[in-house]
């Protein structure tokens, strides 16, 4: 057995390889979402609240998902 079976159609769906940045300022936590580049993704990036999981997935036209965010070191 190879994991877990996963439910869904990709990206849409939450089902990606992907990198997590967490920014700590002060209190207040800020993550990133990086999805992989190379064969397996695309690289997509975004800010973790974008994707809303009440509705079913990004709130954001996957096609163009701010890839110009850049977590903070």
């Amino acid at each position: 057995m190879n994991g877990a079976r996963m439910r869904g159609e990709g990206f849409p769906d939450g089902i990606f390889y992907h990198w997590v940045w967490a920014h700590v300022k002060g209190s207040k936590v800020f993550l990133t979402v990086k999805e992989i580049d190379g064969p397996m993704g695309q690289g997509r990036m975004f800010k973790a609240e974008d994707w809303d999981s009440m509705n079913g997935g990004p709130a954001f036209n996957i096609a163009d998902p701010a890839l110009s965010i850049h977590p903070e070191t």
